[in-house]
């Protein structure tokens, strides 16, 4: 089987931005209307278009990068950050969660309900 090799063209940079531009839009809206989603598509189209990215800048093709298309960057360079920004919040609010819920857990433990002398240790 051959497959066919061909010079990516700044088509396709265009198309792998678009793409991008679009997760992070998805994403983001999520992420701001505190709705709850599954994350794992968004994990999986992200690297997917990443990898895309990695190989468009193993081609000299890049260099060649319209003015247009640099400022089109500036734009995704500040969705990816904001997308952080939201992404770091929600993990921060799951560690709140998880130490609120934890540090209850250990209240009710220490009442003696469930010490060792009870259960004969």
């Amino acid at each position: 089987m051959q497959f066919a090799t061909h010079a990516p063209s700044s088509a396709s940079l265009e198309a792998a931005v678009a793409k991008l531009e679009d997760v992070l839009n998805e994403e983001n809206a999520k992420l701001e209307s505190r709705v709850a989603y599954e994350h794992g598509p968004y994990i999986i189209r992200k690297n997917q278009i990443l990898r895309e990215l990695m190989m468009l800048q193993k081609t000299d093709d890049h260099r060649s990068a319209s003015a247009a298309m640099t400022e089109r960057l500036r734009g995704v360079r500040q969705m990816v950050n904001h997308n952080h920004a939201l992404l770091g919040a929600q993990v921060r609010a799951m560690n709140e969660i998880t130490t609120i819920l934890t540090n209850v857990a250990l209240a009710e433990s220490a009442d003696g309900t469930y010490s060792r002398n009870q259960l004969g240790d």
